[in-house]
């Protein structure tokens, strides 16, 4: 992201792959065993491990790894000039937010009036953050 290109990495390879160390694919997980997976296993793009957006078996080949991980850091969930400076610095940063009124969300800025910051059931990235009509947002990649 450094120069510019996101590179998409396969979220299907997590769900599938990440099952040994307790995340159960579409039924939940959690990110921190996402993260250690990663450190021990490179991930491949979404083009050699495409989506489904459904549970699958692990089929990752070795040479079509290409992100490993070597540490992840947690930031306080009520931090956020600490999330804008990872973001900016690290990109991408995974966060869990309360997906309960996503569901009807097509575009736009996302703003429920009943968005809980502990109720939290959903993995997204955040890639980026700007303002718009002075109203500050996080730019997000999610999947289903």
């Amino acid at each position: 992201m450094k120069h510019g290109n996101l590179t998409s990495f396969s979220e299907s390879q997590l769900m599938d792959c990440s099952r040994s160390e307790g995340n159960m694919g579409f039924q939940g997980g959690l990110m921190d065993i996402a993260f250690e997976y990663l450190i021990k296993t490179a991930d491949q793009t979404e083009s050699t491990y495409p989506y489904t957006a459904k549970n699958g078996k692990c089929h990752a080949v070795a040479s079509e790894e290409i992100a490993k991980i070597s540490s992840y850091k947690d930031i306080a969930h009520d931090s956020e000039p600490d999330l804008m400076d990872a973001v900016a610095n690290i990109v991408p940063v995974s966060v869990a937010m309360d997906a309960s009124h996503l569901s009807p969300y097509n575009s736009g800025i996302y703003d429920p009036f009943f968005c809980s910051s502990t109720r939290l059931d959903h993995g997204v990235l955040v890639v980026g953050y700007d303002t718009e009509n002075k109203k500050d947002y996080w730019l997000i990649k999610n999947s289903w």
